[in-house]
This record gives structure tokens, C-alpha cells and sequence, in this order.
């Protein structure tokens, strides 16, 4: 029988090449008027690698880094604008979240600190209550946030 979480390798080809074939039909076509020739080519860059990640012919970010690369290569960015995003740190606080947030699932260190403290405190509903929210209390300082001035 079958493996049917795995695609197949015409799925995979197949959606690989749909987002190739957006940004070829966008870079073929000329422009809507009153828009610059590079907007319309990152417009196909930008659609072509959103319809890379919903197909997911590779991991997201080796989509994104493709994109990135492509915007380069045709010259539609310099590498100066295609990487100024990375300098911002609002870029780097989404991606601490998102690596937090992997390690707290996988190790499963969330579940376990509630659980403990739910142990401890749960006799009653205020003691779940109780338990929740020294639970936050423990885990928020490993959250990431805006270290920006208010």
C-alpha cells in the first residue's frame, strides 16, 4: 500500500513548474500602464514564490531564499535591496517567535511546565487558574519581543 502523506514525484514536478511558468508569463508580458517594468517583474517574482509555498514543491525557505536569489539574479533588485529586510529587527523577532515556538512544541517543554504546575496547584478551578498563569509567568521570559523604546 501506498505512503499517501508523501507527493508524488509528479506532483512534485508539477509544482515546481507552476510557479516557474507565472514568473516566465509575467516576465513575457509587458507591463499594466503606468507601472514600472521592475514592479510588474517583482510582482511575478513575489506571486510566483506565495504559489511556491502553498505548493510546496521544497521547504518554505528554501523557496523564499530561491525567490530571493532570482530577484537578484534578474536584476530587478540589487543585492543591497533584495537583503535590506534582514537588517530590520521586526524580521528578526518574527523569526526568533517562529524558532521559539518549533522548539517549545517539539520538546514538548510547554506541555510539560503546565502540566507540573497543574499538578501542584490544580485542586480547584482558581488552582488551574492559578497554574495557568504562573505557567505564562515561567515561559514568557524565553518569548521573544520588541525591544524597540515605547
Amino acid at each position: 500500500m501506498a505512503n499517501n502523506s508523501t507527493p508524488s514525484l509528479q506532483w512534485r514536478i508539477l509544482s515546481a513548474l507552476i510557479p516557474i511558468l507565472f514568473v516566465a508569463v509575467v516576465f513575457m508580458t509587458p507591463p499594466p500602464s503606468g507601472l514600472a517594468p521592475k514592479a510588474w517583474n517583482m510582482f511575478g517574482i513575489f506571486a510566483a514564490t506565495i504559489l511556491g509555498i502553498l505548493l510546496q514543491p521544497l521547504p518554505s525557505g528554501a523557496i523564499m531564499m530561491l525567490g530571493v536569489a532570482f530577484s537578484i539574479y534578474s536584476g530587478v533588485l540589487t543585492e543591497r535591496q533584495a537583503l535590506a529586510g534582514f537588517a530590520n529587527s521586526t524580521v528578526w523577532l518574527i523569526f526568533c517567535a517562529f524558532i521559539i515556538s518549533i522548539g517549545f512544541v517539539k520538546t514538548g517543554l510547554g506541555r510539560r511546565i503546565a502540566y507540573k504546575l497543574i499538578s501542584w496547584l490544580g485542586g480547584s478551578s482558581l488552582g488551574i487558574a492559578y497554574a495557568l498563569g504562573v505557567s505564562d509567568l515561567v515561559m514568557a521570559p524565553a518569548m521573544p519581543r520588541a525591544m524597540e523604546p515605547l
